[in-house]
């Protein structure tokens, strides 16, 4: 009986684990209608499978806004995970845009939409005009989730505020005019060397002539009178420029406050031919993972969502959310911008590898726990601090522990060395501190009173921004080390109780010293 009970169990085992290898998978089918009539069919797509579905040809007047049952949308990609029957929405261009001709820029604003789409692919062309221009609040609250914008158009402030649905934003198109320039005769040579450019119309003699489609100039208008230096010849000329293939020094496709009041973005895709960013036009976007730029682009390159220049050796924007909590600043790497880690909240370890001999500050990275330097280098690490020669560079914000002993031989705080900082609340600063650099409190968040000992004869513009202090006591003796601790330029928004106090000799010269006069009312504060 036992013997027959065993093997019951060992069959039942095996029955069950033959199940749990071979899941039961789930099929569905897709329906897209247009118009009340089938487009396509798809049955039998599995479970989780991603569609990718034809954007549909609106009729005149209209635009496609993609795919609902009225409790689902979609536009591009479909992710199946039961039952769908999709309807085609549209809508009538002159019901939801509200637009006009801009004699400044030659082309078309849009001023208001008034649709409730949740897919937007923004018109190129309004009245047989280029859109140039996506006016501040024209979006104002929308619906949108996804919105693709003409390359021509540019994205003044707060465009999308209130569009607390957006997660994309991306330029699309070809540019379909061209743009005047100026162009030293240096320049145009080296485009006619670099690529297959031929005259196709006019006189070259009388400088009035046009190009093929594949030379990045279209058309030479004029020249100007030339110069002889030293036997060479010097003139420019009047060209007109393909915006799709030639290189555009000043060419910016948004404000520094595009993105206002849309918290929710977590991609965005730039033009072409973007070779102005700004970082601070991402402000609040603590969601967003990657900012791509297309290959064509001649002064930016993305690699996983992370901007760098064209030959990857400028670092430019590290996104707030990037999907990475480690970033690793390699040795191809030789210039990382001021604002390259802005408002970034993702990292919490930073690698510096032992060939990176660029300079690296920051007063972002506002989770960092951990630095690492990897091998021999002027960059090293003690107890989880990063310096540099005789520089503090880097106090974590997220290193615990409520007291610092600054080792003797440090003489400057680099930008932002202890900003963000949440723990720290006494600071024991060497009697060896030259200076303090910008921002170099910025938004501490314990430590109160901040000493600076007398060998400290500067501190740099902001460096107490919205920190935490509320006693600066400056030791230097004018009368004993020559000078006051100068400031050069403002301290920022200081904390509402903020007091400085210098010994008596010093007070008259700080109280007439521009720009600590400013700064007067500090002084006196019980």
């Amino acid at each position: 009986m036992k013997k027959i009970i065993t093997i019951l169990l060992l069959l039942f085992v095996s029955i069950s684990l033959s199940a749990c290898g071979d899941e039961e998978k789930n099929y569905y089918s897709v329906t897209l209608y247009v118009n009340g009539e089938v487009y396509q069919t798809h049955n039998e797509v599995e479970e989780g499978n991603v569609l990718d579905v034809t954007l549909i040809t609106p009729s005149e007047g209209e635009i496609f806004t993609g795919w609902t049952d009225e409790t689902s949308y979609y536009y591009e990609k479909i992710t199946v995970r039961r039952n769908l029957e999709l309807h085609a929405t549209f809508e009538v261009i002159d019901e939801v845009f509200e637009y006009g001709y801009n004699d400044i820029n030659e082309g078309m604003t849009l001023s208001k939409y008034k649709g409730t789409a949740r897919f937007l692919e923004i018109p190129q062309l309004l009245d047989g005009e280029i859109v140039k221009s996506i006016a501040t609040n024209s979006f104002e609250n929308s619906s949108l989730i996804e919105v693709y914008v003409p390359v021509e158009a540019y994205i003044t402030r707060e465009a999308f505020n209130g569009s607390n649905d957006l997660e994309l934003v991306e330029f699309y198109g070809e540019f379909l005019e061209g743009e005047e320039k100026t162009m030293p005769k240096s320049e145009y040579d080296s485009i006619m060397n670099d690529n297959n450019c031929v005259i196709v119309e006019g006189d070259e003699e009388n400088h009035q002539y046009k190009f093929n489609t594949e030379c990045p100039i279209m058309e030479v208008t004029g020249v100007t009178d030339s110069v002889i230096v030293n036997g060479v010849e010097y003139f420019n000329y009047y060209t007109v420029v393909n915006k799709n293939l030639a290189s555009l020094p000043f060419y910016s496709s948004f404000s520094m406050e595009a993105f206002t009041g849309t918290p929710n973005i977590k991609k965005i895709v730039l033009s072409k031919a973007t070779s102005i960013i700004y970082q601070t036009s991402f402000t609040g976007l603590s969601k967003l993972e990657e900012v791509i730029i297309p290959e064509e682009n001649h002064f930016y390159k993305s690699v996983d969502g992370i901007v760098y220049s064209k030959d990857e050796t400028e670092l430019v924007f590290v996104p707030q959310n990037h999907h990475s909590n480690e970033f690793r600043i390699t040795g191809e790497i030789t210039e990382i911008r001021t604002q390259a880690f802005f408002e970034n909240e993702s990292i919490t370890k930073l690698v510096i590898e032992e060939d990176f001999d660029g300079l690296f500050q920051t007063r972002y990275l506002k989770n960092l726990e951990e630095i690492v330097v990897t091998g021999d280098s002027d960059y090293y690490v003690i107890d989880n601090v990063l310096f540099y020669n005789d520089y503090l560079v880097k106090y974590p914000a997220k290193k615990t522990g409520t007291t610092y002993d600054v080792p003797e031989d440090i003489t400057y705080f680099s930008e932002g060395a202890f900003s963000h900082n949440q723990y720290l609340d006494d600071l024991n600063i060497n009697l060896e501190l030259n200076g303090v650099g910008r921002y170099a409190f910025y938004n501490t968040q314990s430590l109160e009173t901040l000493i600076l000992p007398r060998s400290c004869e500067f501190v740099d513009h902001f460096f107490l921004h919205e920190s935490s202090i509320t006693r600066l006591n400056l030791l230097r003796n004018y009368h004993e080390d020559g000078s006051i601790t100068m400031l050069m330029g403002q301290l920022g928004d200081v904390h509402e109780d903020l007091y400085i106090s210098t010994n008596t000799e010093s007070k008259p010269y700080y109280l007439f010293d521009t720009p600590w006069e400013s700064y007067i009312m500090y002084f006196y504060k019980d």
